[in-house]
Formats: C-alpha cells, structure tokens, sequence
C-alpha cells in the first residue's frame, strides 16, 4: 500500500493487518508445518513477548499440536489471556527479558523431549518471515513500482525494525538473491538497541534491560549468544544500513499513521515508518518500502501516543 504518510514515495507492506496482528505467524507456521508427525503429537515450547506466541499458538490451533509459551513477567495481561484463549499453555517467569524466558523455554523442552521454537533463531522461522519479500516483490506493480535495477520507478529501500533480527534476515537474503541493488535498512529505537549494538561491537552483547523503555516492546530485549541472524545482521553486503530512531519519533510515526491512514500499528511498525522518514528526508528521490511489522498497541499506549 502507498501512504501520504510524508510527502515522499513511501508504501508499506500491511503485516500488521495479518489475523494475528502481527507477521509471526508466518515463520510459526512453516516452522510447525515441518514438524514429523512424533514432534507435532509431543507439542512445542516457544518464549515470546507477544506477537510470536500468538503466532505459535495460532499455528498450533490450525494444526493440532499443543503449545506451551513461557513470558516474561512485563508480559501484558492480554496477551497472557489471548495465548490461553487460542489453547496455549502460559508460564510466567520472574524475570523481565525476553532471553531469560528463553533459555527457561529451551530447558523445559529439552526435559520435555518437545521442540522448541525460537522467536528467530531457526532458519525455518527465518525462511517462514522472509515469504514477506517474496510477496513484496510479486505486488511492486500494485502500487506502480518496479524490481528491474534500470527502471525509473524502481524500489531502492526497504526498512525494517528489527529486534532479534528474523524478519530481516528473512527478507534480506531473499532479496539479495532477486535484487541485490535494493538498500536494506535496518532500524531500532535508540532506547533499545541490543542487535545495533552487537553488530558495532562485532559480537553479541549483553545489554541491561533495567533502565531500557521503548514503545517498541515487540523489537526490545537482548539476543541469544549462539543466534544465527547476527551473522547476517552484521553482513553489510546483506544489510546496508542500520537507522536509529527516538522514542518521540515513534510516537509521532504511530500517531500520524492512525491520523493519515486511519490504522493502528504497533511501536516496533512505528520504529521503521519513523526510520523510513529519517531515510526519505537525506534521499527524496527514493521509493521506500516500510514492513509494518504489527499492531499489538495496548490502550494505555495509544493515550500515551495521542497524548504526546
């Protein structure tokens, strides 16, 4: 879709809009479709601050496998009720990053003799993801935008927030593969920033949560020692450029998005709108494409939004 979001050629692919309000269930599924039928009859054991365990539970739900989600404990109330309304066992942990839940998860199913599903540490969650550049690629003419290197209305740039770094690194390396000429822009909230971090520091880093708050809880948290998408999220062949954007930015990107398109999204889907403007201001000329990655907006943090 195309936007009048900023007065430059902006369009944005609508994940938030998915049936589970976000583009998880993409990389749950294809994860949980590659099950054999003795893994699906054990269930799966996942960790996720939202967006992903509605999108495990959900897959389970089509496919009949039992799910068990382990949340940090800063885990809002209603995503706990919509993973047990969609089947899904909830364990709540004392801790209140994501990657404590995780390595709680990988435990349990370990003893359990269940498979675990990573938020984005599986290259079949990251292959399930990237589906989304395979689509963007195939609806480029819907908006009048072209994939050839030579065109005139060629895209140039696609932005995407980035958190644990499976979105992008799905939808980079596909695109790499069909146009290696579009720019990759990766964007985090300033306040927030664990995979920017790692890349600059040429190794994972383990970045406190205890003084960190961003909207964008969908993309916050520290990154796995052993996670796969930081090879690629380092590899700058892979991803061009990396966007940080402010916590008022957000807002504004969020704000203005109910305001011009009459459509909620989420903090993270606000960090790249917000880095996609920030990029289209030093560069006019392109035509960016943003990944509006969810819409997980809890009342109090749309008051928050309206009333800055």
């Amino acid at each position: 879709m195309t936007t009048a979001f900023a007065p430059w050629s902006l369009a944005y692919k609508a994940e938030h809009l998915q049936r589970t309000a976000s583009f998880k269930l993409r990389g749950a599924l294809n994860r949980l479709m590659c099950l054999s039928e003795a893994e699906k009859a054990r269930g799966v054991v996942t960790a996720s601050t939202g967006n992903h365990g509605i999108g495990v539970a959900t897959a389970g739900q089509l496919l009949g496998v039992s799910v068990t989600v382990f949340v940090a404990s800063r885990t809002d109330v209603d995503i706990v009720h919509r993973l047990q309304s969609l089947g899904a066992s909830v364990q709540i942990i004392e801790s209140t990053d994501c990657v404590d839940a995780e390595r709680v998860a990988r435990r349990a199913a370990a003893d359990g003799a269940k498979t675990f599903v990573s938020p984005y540490n599986d290259p079949l969650v990251v292959s399930g993801q990237g589906t989304i550049a395979v689509e963007l690629v195939q609806q480029l003419a819907d908006v009048g935008w072209s994939l050839e290197s030579t065109a005139n209305n060629r895209l140039d740039a696609v932005v995407v927030a980035v958190g644990g770094g499976g979105l992008i690194s799905g939808i980079a390396t596909f695109l790499a593969s069909v146009a290696p000429h579009v720019r990759v822009i990766a964007a985090q909230p300033a306040a927030d920033d664990a995979m920017h971090a790692s890349v600059n520091a040429a190794q994972i880093v383990d970045i406190s949560q205890a003084t960190r708050h961003t909207l964008s809880h969908s993309t916050a948290g520290g990154i796995e020692a052993d996670a796969l998408t930081f090879d690629i999220c380092r590899n700058s062949s892979l991803i061009h450029q990396w966007i940080l954007v402010g916590e008022e930015q957000i807002k504004y990107a969020v704000r203005t998005m109910l305001k011009v398109e009459h459509q909620i999204i989420e903090g993270a889907a606000g960090v790249a709108f917000a880095a996609g403007c920030q990029y289209l201001s030093s560069h006019p000329e392109a035509r960016v494409l943003v990944i509006s990655c969810g819409a997980r907006l809890t009342p109090a943090e749309l008051e928050l939004v309206l009333e800055s």
